[in-house]
């Protein structure tokens, strides 16, 4: 044998074997999609896990997200099941009429549910050895009482009365729910060049496995007594005689036929790298806080699944319940409220007794959580810290970058968000790992920044981009419309679906990949995808509020603590942002035209944005504009950041800026951000980009809410302050979810501020790099040391720089700047001449070029390479 490889699509989840063995060690396959229009395939090279005699391939299936379905389970104490979102189940019909070979059209008994773009599938009558399939052209159409389903392809087959008729979901509707089945194609190849294939068909054995549910939110119940051992490998009695471990028949029959989920459904590779467990986490402590109630914290909240080990001594038919939590209650039981259900998110194991012990881990969900609380062993046993361990999963990306300080403040927050983004960087990217697992745009895009300093973005956003195309509307008055979460599972309405700084991603998700990355594959593939959706918001949406240009983005500044900012205006930033975005890669494809067009139309935005919310008079911007004084923190930072605040202008909007930090602090304290998710980024850049650094450090350091500082406090349910970003600034009293991204773009300063590491304005791909490093730190609370790194497209950029001497009146930086790249580096000192280079005076060497002394740092250009920096920060220092 050469070669040997495994093809397979698995719906809802699918977890594959050959000989007992895993063809992958991914977790979750496969990944979310909109299966009316694809599902992705995976591609395994099993040749070493190939026997030369007989060979197994076993395939465990399970809903996934593709059957999320309320299914109960007294036996294991599920007598509720939490869903937050149910698919809609396709309910089966049957034929009213009799219909021949070459018929275009069929009548069912019942009509309701059938759509056109939809599937419709026919039962032959034998017994469900085949089924035809075609595509509806028409509802209603055929036999006299409007009971018909019309085609274009002839039927090949004649069909009796009765036969089983089902139906799928078209494209643009919500998703309809699909059964587990299973598509695979084994190919081995010997070395003579000849070849042997096994294809799924009814040859193939299906039985019930021991997971007696799973369901996506709710979790899973699992009984080992159901277990067939060996049933994956030569040998295994597949016959109707075989038994589980209790005796009972398995119930092997032969494999039924299933249609696709639409015939429209494509397979797709996955580009991005797949769900992997990343790391094995012991419990740090173990508690009991009632008799026979165990809690187990992981000291850190993540994405995992848990892995269960029971002793030998424990009884058959025992029922292990496991909840997981992000929070404890006062009394040290697990507060699961954040989750999305305090009482009915937790997964159980009923044991089979074995003489050898018992290890199981769920197959098809994981849950978000810190905590694990064990319930449901016998009397006079206890629950040790091996008995359960955390298996954090995300997807496999490499890491990109990262930041260390001499901060304990800043560490712990930039750990926070990296497992916030990793918590959420599962197969798509997701809004939180418990109460909804929704692809919510904003919460990548806003963070996109932070996430990209953080995991290797090249090849996940290309993926997300395709799952926004699957999710944009191809029909209707809607047309172009790119719904605020992809895959869309569910059906939001109003804001919740059609807010323009959500489905712009997939117009600035390409910009992004080419300005970062120098990926200009996406956007040229994708152009008329971002073309449809700019048409989508120029025609449905532009025109609110009687101006000609502005949009209602009926969202908001989503989760931002001063909620006064106008949706008017946060839709009207975003409108423009993605306007720009377009007009720039319209010109870099060669589509000159295009990009003429949309520039235009980009100035027009700008400036009905001014006449509407620039106040001359306060030279700021306000709710009304001209026609009131009242404003927000996010009106003069969005406008800072998208430039479009007017000419001469930018300085004043600035000092406004930092007059309402200043103002707020409705819980007592300092200065205080009150953005949210559209604004509190660009609130952190207008301030740096302005050179007050130094009041993002000072709001960095509040611990009245809203703030960073707050998080980190203990409380009773969060004993030792939180681990991840939560949802909300009044988190975790408002029960919402302790784990998301949205609120965590104060970490892209932490690489972008901190260590000073940036794309120059107009650079592809890090063609150009600015290292400013901002000296930030205070007399209470110091920041002498800072190192970070960025893995770009071009290579590694580092920053690493300390203060020394006494009273850190000296400074020292270290920089590296990779191949293809060139570099402007601002080193901060009292005066150029006070700027030494590897020991030597900066201004006598040819590796670096003055070029300006400006905002108290030495401007200097260099090439790749890398450079130690010494200046003297206060009259008297020199090099060390």
């Amino acid at each position: 044998m050469e070669r040997a490889r495994l093809y397979l699509a698995g719906l809802g989840a699918y977890e594959a074997t050959l000989n007992g063995r895993r063809v992958t060690d991914a977790v979750h396959l496969p990944g979310d999609s909109n299966p009316q229009q694809s599902v992705e395939v995976g591609t395994y090279d099993v040749t070493e896990l190939l026997d030369s005699g007989p060979n197994v391939v076993g395939v465990r299936l399970g809903n996934g997200t593709f059957n999320i379905v309320e299914i109960t389970n007294p036996a294991a104490g599920r007598d509720e099941v939490y869903t937050k979102f149910s698919s809609a189940v396709a309910e089966p019909t049957t034929l009213a009429a009799a219909t021949a070979a070459g018929a275009t059209s069929v009548q069912v008994a019942d009509v309701d549910g059938f759509a056109v773009g939809a599937t419709v599938n026919i039962d032959t009558g034998d017994g469900g050895t085949r089924l035809e399939s075609r595509v509806v052209t028409e509802v209603g159409t055929a036999g006299a009482d409007g009971s018909g389903v019309s085609f274009t392809d002839p039927l090949v087959e004649d069909h009796d009365a009765g036969a089983a008729v089902t139906r799928s979901g078209t494209a643009d509707e919500a998703r309809t729910a699909i059964s587990p089945r299973l598509l695979a194609r084994l190919e081995i190849t010997y070395a003579d060049g000849s070849t042997d294939t096994v294809v799924t068909d009814r040859q193939w054995r299906t039985a019930l496995g021991p997971s007696v549910t799973d369901n996506w939110y709710a979790g899973t119940d699992y009984d080992a007594r159901r277990e067939q051992p060996g049933w994956d490998r030569p040998g295994a009695d597949l016959s109707a005689a075989a038994t589980r471990s209790d005796g009972a028949a398995t119930g092997w029959i032969a494999a039924g036929l299933a249609p696709p989920p639409n015939l429209d459904t494509k397979l797709a590779w996955r580009r991005a790298d797949p769900v992997k467990v990343v790391d094995t986490v012991a419990a740090v402590v173990v508690t009991e806080p009632r008799p026979g109630t165990w809690v187990f914290d992981f000291g850190q909240n993540f994405s995992a699944l848990f892995e269960l080990s029971v002793d030998a001594a424990v009884p058959a038919g025992t029922v292990i319940r496991m909840q997981p939590a992000e929070s404890l209650h006062g009394d040290g039981t697990v507060d699961a409220s954040s989750m999305g259900s305090a009482e009915h998110i937790y997964d159980t194991y009923t044991t089979a007794g074995s003489a050898q012990g018992e290890r199981w881990r769920p197959q098809f969900v994981y849950h978000g959580f810190q905590y694990v609380q064990l319930t449901g062993l016998p009397e006079g046993h206890r629950a040790t810290s091996g008995m359960l361990t955390a298996l954090p999963i995300r997807a496999s990306t490499n890491v990109s970058g990262d930041v260390s300080t001499s901060s304990e403040m800043v560490n712990r927050l930039h750990r926070m968000s990296t497992h916030s983004i990793a918590s959420n960087m599962q197969s798509i990217f997701t809004d939180c790992p418990n109460r909804e697992k929704l692809g919510w745009l904003a919460d990548m895009l806003h963070s996109i920044q932070a996430i990209d300093r953080n995991f290797e973005m090249s090849a996940y956003l290309p993926h997300m981009q395709r799952m926004m195309r699957e999710a944009q509307l191809s029909a209707g008055p809607n047309a172009g419309m790119v719904p605020a979460h992809a895959p869309e599972f569910p059906v939001f309405g109003g804001g919740y679906r059609d807010d323009v700084n959500w489905g712009s991603a997939v117009v600035v998700v390409p910009w992004w990949l080419w300005q970062h990355h120098g990926d200009t594959a996406t956007m040229a593939e994708h152009y008329p995808d971002m073309v449809d959706y700019h048409d989508f918001v120029r025609t449905v949406q532009a025109g609110a509020d009687g101006g000609t240009n502005l949009v209602y983005g009926g969202l908001g500044d989503w989760v931002a603590a001063d909620e006064r900012t106008p949706k008017l205006l946060t839709g009207t930033y975003a409108y423009y942002r993605m306007t720009e975005c377009l007009a720039q890669m319209a010109a870099a494809l060669g589509k000159g035209g295009d990009a003429r067009r949309y520039s235009g139309l980009a100035a027009d935005i700008r400036a009905e944005f001014n006449a509407r919310f620039f106040n001359d008079e306060l030279r700021a911007y306000t709710n009304e504009g001209n026609g009131g004084t009242v404003g927000t923190q996010a009106a003069d930072a969005l406008a800072l950041d998208a430039g479009l605040v007017p000419e001469g202008q930018q300085e004043h909007v600035l000092d406004d800026l930092v007059r309402r930090i200043h103002e707020y602090h409705p819980s007592g304290g300092g200065p205080h951000v009150s953005g949210g998710t559209i604004s509190l980024g660009p609130i952190f850049r207008a301030l740096t980009d302005g050179g007050r650094a130094d009041l993002v450090w000072q709001v960095l350091h509040e611990t009245s809410r809203p703030s960073y500082g707050a998080f980190l406090q203990p409380s009773e349910m969060n004993p030792r302050g939180m681990t991840t970003v939560p949802e909300h600034w009044h988190a975790p009293e408002n029960s919402s979810s302790l784990n998301h991204m949205i609120l965590l773009q104060i970490d892209e300063w932490f690489s972008t501020g901190l260590a000073g590491i940036r794309r120059a304005p107009g650079s592809v791909a890090y063609g150009k790099i600015v290292v400013q490093p901002r000296l930030v730190g205070t007399e209470q609370h110091p920041l002498t040391h800072v190192q970070g790194h960025y893995d770009g497209p071009r290579g590694r950029i580092s920053s690493s720089w300390r203060l020394t001497g006494r009273g850190g009146r000296d400074f020292e930086l270290d920089v590296v700047i990779p191949a293809n790249s060139v570099g402007e580096i601002h080193v901060p000192t009292v005066r150029p001449q006070a700027v030494w280079l590897n020991g030597s005076h900066v201004r006598a060497s040819n590796e670096a070029k003055f070029e300006s002394y400006t905002e108290g740092c030495a401007v200097y250009s260099v090439g790749p390479g890398s450079y130690s920096f010494s200046s003297q920060l206060h009259q008297g220092g020199g090099p060390r």
